[in-house]
């Protein structure tokens, strides 16, 4: 599948999953007041990498790709730091908060290395 059928059948595939409690969605995207129609942080690494949001948490490699990808992400002012805390708790199973955008970068900095 390609192009339009494939967007229409991810879309599809993700309602379904939504209706019948997949394993697709965590907290970290219930925010109130949010366009429904943005993409939750967790929706987009799980995007990059071709994976299930779960996919990212419990796959050592994709946990590993999914906090590089969140340390060399352009722009991270355009998620809220609460859901930043909540995306990086996800995956490393441990809580973590963040008081500033710079605190995410120097957090995440390690994880840059690549080292799988």
């Amino acid at each position: 599948m390609i192009g339009t059928a494939r967007a229409q059948w991810l879309w599809q595939s993700n309602k379904i999953k939504s209706a019948i409690g997949g394993v697709c969605r965590h907290p970290a995207f219930l925010y109130e007041g949010r366009n429904s129609l943005k993409q939750g942080l967790l929706d987009r690494l799980a995007e990059q990498n071709h994976a299930f949001i779960s996919s990212l948490r419990l796959v050592p490699h994709l946990k590993w790709a999914a906090l590089r990808d969140l340390y060399l992400m352009k722009h991270k002012e355009q998620y809220p730091l609460k859901e930043w805390g909540e995306a990086v708790s996800y995956l490393l199973g441990c809580t973590v908060t963040f008081n500033s955008y710079d605190e995410i970068t120097n957090s995440l900095k390690p994880f840059s290395l690549g080292l799988e």
